[in-house]
């Protein structure tokens, strides 16, 4: 913001934020030939800007130090853009997670897929001998000798049995085929009462 006229002769110190001006004594230039640094310098309106500095220092016939040429570069646009880098980057690296956590679902799938298939094979497989007793029990069920009580009670529990271990299949089935879900209003009181 400034012009060239209003800079000549004057002290580096105005581009310094207030009070950060450190100037070199003699002794530390001795030691040094160049160096460089990121740092801030004011604007003539007073707003700060980062820059990169490179100090090199000037030596006189003699070989000792008599002075510093610094060349100050206006980094914003590049502490933009690797701000934006790092925004991307957090991006990229949340999208990645993202994409992780999906590809597990989807293996989650694949094997409850699976599962879904190996279930509708066993429940096919086991669906016909379970007919086989029931059918067996119900011809039995015509025999009982001298309808003994204990005959009678044995017969019912396992056509009972039979029956619950047929529904479990059904419900196999049910859960393995592929079918849209149509949501309805239902009563809890039934599912509560055969849970208990």
């Amino acid at each position: 913001g400034y012009a060239v006229a209003e800079l000549l002769g004057r002290d580096i110190g105005i581009y310094a934020p207030g009070g950060t001006r450190k100037p070199l004594t003699p002794e530390q230039l001795s030691g040094l030939s160049s160096w460089r640094r990121e740092s801030s310098n004011v604007r003539r309106d007073g707003g700060t800007f980062p820059v990169h500095l490179r100090s090199d220092v000037v030596l006189g016939r003699d070989g000792e130090a008599i002075g510093v040429v610094t060349t100050c570069e206006d980094i914003t646009d590049r502490r933009a853009s690797q701000e934006k880098l790092q925004e991307t980057y957090g991006r990229l690296r949340q999208s990645h997670a993202d994409l992780q956590v999906a590809q597990l679902q989807l293996i989650e799938a694949d094997k409850l897929e699976s599962v879904g298939r190996l279930a509708a094979g066993v429940a096919h497989e086991v669906k016909n001998p379970l007919m086989t007793l029931l059918t067996g029990v119900k011809y039995l069920s015509n025999f009982r000798p001298g309808n003994d009580p204990e005959v009678a009670r044995l017969l019912d529990d396992m056509r009972d049995a039979v029956l619950r271990a047929d529904a479990v299949i059904r419900g196999l089935l049910d859960f393995s085929a592929p079918r849209a879900l149509e949501l309805t209003p239902q009563g809890v009181n039934d599912v509560v009462v055969r849970a208990l």
